[in-house]
């Protein structure tokens, strides 16, 4: 006897849960996975197809006859691998030091994003399908098991974005990802204890009673367990917490403090560079009165500056600046706490946007511009926003790593671009290499030798071990920066902007650095010769789709299968976008992508309620192919022409200021909706044998890893999102021979 009886609200109750859990799962790896990979987004839309590939593998591996404790067995499996998948990337740091354990970084890389994903997703698809049939043998439908499963991955989105947002805090003041963790293993624990059979799953039962009771006690201890769990990666850890942007880790080892961004070092405090950097941007103008600091502040740079006596200095600090300051030395809380200092943790952006202040110099020095986030500092729209606030003669200086070779590297690549787009604003440039590069702008003359600023700074009587006139003279007799600014403006790479991000491309070149053999890398064409070549590519990808759609015409359930994958192509890839839109605009991406995974369940919900009707559950066979073909046609056409409304809208608003959260969550939804609505009006009869429809699904999860995979992967790092979201208006347009 079981415990759950198979009606179809019984049933429909464990694919509510099976959603939930699902999307509770998706929010926590996903939000991990940018972590590791130093909160780069293009992990989101990656790790979104490879879940959906998984999860399609998933759903060819059920059993034609369900049974209630393999249920619950799926339920307790996906609560543990999620756990342990967690941890696998927590303790990726040890990965390093046990060099036996994966000898090839390569292969490191691949296990810390895969093995996490691949048992999680491919059990959700597991217990979707073990589900559904049990669903189906209720009289329940196809899209009905789809509704139901998605409107519980409604009900996971809203309680994950509630706890990251609104409530779930624990002892450390900050949230704990873990917490969802846990949350996730109690409700699929306890669903999976309504599951086993009294008798034949009495042991089941067992295991799963003891293990909802040690989630519990575990819960109780979380702030604790996240703590070790993240030192696992980084030693001497006194800090560790998630903001809106990331995960902010520190640690203090021999005396020195070491601050981490989603794992990627942004501060550390026996670097020197920050404040000679700092001295050095000083010098670029005559008289400093008001300075804009965004970033920096830590390294001693607020300092030096007060050094050249302004009359203030504007410092835009982390967020996380209460949790570390007190670790700081006494003489740099000292330059903070200093009364012409004036501290600001808002995004720099809105800063700017709301606060009527101007400068004479505004200095960026942002640790890296491996994530959206990062580059969105350096981009034509932010320099453009910097050059409104800068009072006449005002100069802005920003600092980038060095550039060790004249060569074409990625990391030349990207600084090409962001000089392209200072240049576009500002008619003239200073370029100086060292150890790190500074890339000075205004609209009116720079000083390029380096009697002028050796000069200033005999003038202010600086007297400090970071800066000096030999050191001036180096930079200025250094060879590469008299070559490096024709050769940056003379790359050809398009200039850095919120709608073609460099960082795309550079952490696309790094994984491909990183995972392919140098034998591969050699043979491949580089990223210029790509773009290049683009229209080449275009029309051989649009002839081989032509054929295959065309092709799709000689059987009808190819017609259908191949018209559900291009929805979910068609469906993820403008996801995709937006998402990837709204982290070119905003700083949140990482904290609001729950909300976002919400709406797009809330889109494929409506969709499937909204427009089932245009399929016929009655009549004969004949009768229902006719009908399909009179009733789906108009709606299959109409759902195509909505992407394609969809995509140009974008276009359209794509280089303005649009783009919010609310507006982005918006279009995810009618994503959803256009994509859940192919999929029922695709709805393929009479393939199981018995006269019954069977579910889309599998044909849905393939076509949307695809769309994922290739906007992540190719399509947005190498043409930008504007191209990209004319591909699809494309592919939207020939999909129409499916209808």
């Amino acid at each position: 006897m079981t415990i759950i009886r198979r009606t179809t609200s019984g049933v429909g109750t464990a694919l509510f849960m099976a959603g939930l859990v699902s999307l509770l799962g998706q929010t926590v790896i996903y939000r991990e996975l940018s972590i590791v990979f130093h909160g780069v987004e293009l992990v989101f839309p990656v790790a979104l197809g490879s879940w959906m590939f998984f999860a399609a593998l998933g759903t060819l591996f059920h059993r034609a006859w369900p049974s209630e404790n393999r249920i619950g067995i799926f339920f307790t499996l996906f609560a543990l691998f999620l756990f342990s998948g967690i941890l696998f990337i927590r303790g990726n740091g040890l990965l390093l030091k046990n060099i036996h354990a994966f000898p090839i970084v390569s292969l490191r890389q691949i296990a810390i994003f895969l093995l996490p994903l691949l048992p999680v997703g491919i059990l959700s698809g597991m217990m979707f399908s073990e589900i559904s049939s049990t669903y189906l043998e209720t009289r329940g439908t196809p899209e009905g098991a789809d509704a139901v499963e998605a409107a519980g991955g409604i009900a996971g989105g809203l309680l994950a974005t509630v706890a990251v947002q609104y409530g779930l805090w624990t002892l450390s003041f900050t949230f704990s990802n873990l917490l969802l963790v846990f949350l996730c293993a109690l409700l699929s624990f306890a669903t999976a204890l309504l599951h086993f059979q009294k008798k034949t799953g009495r042991y089941g039962r067992l295991v799963a009673t003891a293990l909802t009771f040690l989630t519990i006690a575990l819960l109780y201890r979380v702030s604790w367990i996240d703590m070790k769990m993240t030192a696992l990666s980084h030693p001497g850890l006194f800090f560790s917490g998630d903001f809106p942007s990331g995960r902010i880790a520190a640690t203090y080892n021999g005396g020195n403090i070491s601050v981490f961004e989603n794992d990627y070092p942004v501060f550390t405090e026996k670097d020197t560079e920050g404040a000679s950097f700092a001295n050095l941007a000083a010098l670029q103008h005559p008289d400093p009165r008001r300075i804009l600091l965004i970033g920096g502040g830590w390294d001693g740079s607020v300092r030096e500056l007060l050094l050249h006596k302004p009359q203030r200095i504007d410092v835009m600090l982390p967020a996380e600046d209460p949790f570390i300051r007190f670790r700081l030395s006494g003489d740099i809380r000292k330059s903070l706490a200093d009364p012409l200092v004036h501290l600001s943790r808002a995004d720099p952006q809105k800063f700017l946007k709301y606060r009527g202040l101007a400068w004479d110099i505004i200095i960026v020095d942002i640790a890296g511009t491996t994530s959206c986030r990062m580059n969105r500092l350096y981009t034509r729209e932010f320099f453009s926003s910097l050059a409104g606030r800068l009072y006449h003669g005002g100069i802005v200086v920003i600092r980038l790593p060095s550039i060790d070779t004249m060569k074409p590297t990625k990391d030349f690549i990207k600084t090409s671009s962001i000089f392209r787009a200072l240049a576009s604003v500002f008619p003239e440039q200073l370029i100086l290499t060292g150890k790190t590069s500074l890339l000075a702008s205004s609209f009116a003359p720079l000083p390029h030798s380096s009697e002028t600023l050796t000069e200033r700074l005999r003038e202010r009587d600086i007297k400090s071990r970071a800066i000096s006139s030999l050191y001036i003279q180096k930079l200025f007799e250094n060879k590469n920066s008299a070559d490096l600014k024709n050769q940056l403006q003379d790359m050809g790479f398009p200039e850095n902007s919120n709608i073609r991000p460099a960082c795309y491309p550079y952490a696309v070149q790094s994984w491909a650095e990183t995972l392919l053999p140098e034998a591969i890398l050699a043979h491949m064409p580089d990223l210029k010769t790509v773009q290049k070549n683009s229209r080449l590519l275009g029309l051989i990808s649009g002839i081989g789709l032509l054929l295959l759609l065309a092709g799709s015409h000689l059987r009808p359930n190819w017609q259908r299968t191949i018209l559900t994958a291009v929805g979910g192509f068609l469906g993820t890839a403008s996801v995709a976008l937006l998402m990837l839109r709204y982290g070119a605009k905003e700083d949140s991406l990482y904290q609001q992508i729950p909300f976002l995974l919400t709406a797009l369940m809330t889109g494929l919900v409506l969709g499937i309620l909204l427009l089932r009707d245009l399929t016929v559950k009655t009549g004969t066979a004949v009768k229902r192919s006719l009908m399909f073909a009179n009733r789906s046609r108009l709606g299959g056409a109409t759902l195509l022409v909505g992407f394609m409304l969809l995509n140009a809208a974008f276009i359209g608003s794509a280089k303005g200021d649009a783009g919010g959260l609310l507006l982005t969550a918006f279009l995810i939804a009618i994503s959803g909706f256009l994509a859940s609505g192919l999929t029922v009006c695709a709805s393929i009869y009479r393939t199981d044998g018995f006269g019954r429809r069977t579910s889309p699904h599998t044909a849905y999860l393939i076509g949307g890893s695809l769309g994922a995979l290739s906007a992540g992967l190719f399509l947005i790092p190498v043409f930008g999102l504007a191209a990209t979201s004319m591909t699809l208006i494309i592919m939207a347009a020939l999909a129409l021979l499916l209808v």
